[in-house]
């Protein structure tokens, strides 16, 4: 198991990109953390919500890695 982290937001998920403005995405392009990203955590929702951005909260992901195709 592989453990992340992501910002939700109303409506999706926190991007952070050196390159644009902080902003709500979907899942699939959400910026993820490791555990080593995590003290980055409050500098990026207090940028998210000096863009309009509300109802942060960090959440935990598991991912199971599976190879369907090698049983």
């Amino acid at each position: 198991m592989i453990k992340l982290y992501a910002l939700k937001c109303k409506g999706g998920y926190i991007k952070n990109s050196k390159n644009e403005e902080i902003k709500c995405v979907n899942f699939n392009k959400a910026s993820v953390f490791g555990d080593e990203g995590l003290s980055e955590v409050d500098e990026i929702i207090i940028q998210a919500k000096d863009v309009g951005l509300n109802e942060i909260r960090l959440v935990e992901l598991h991912i199971h890695e599976h190879d369907p195709l090698a049983e």
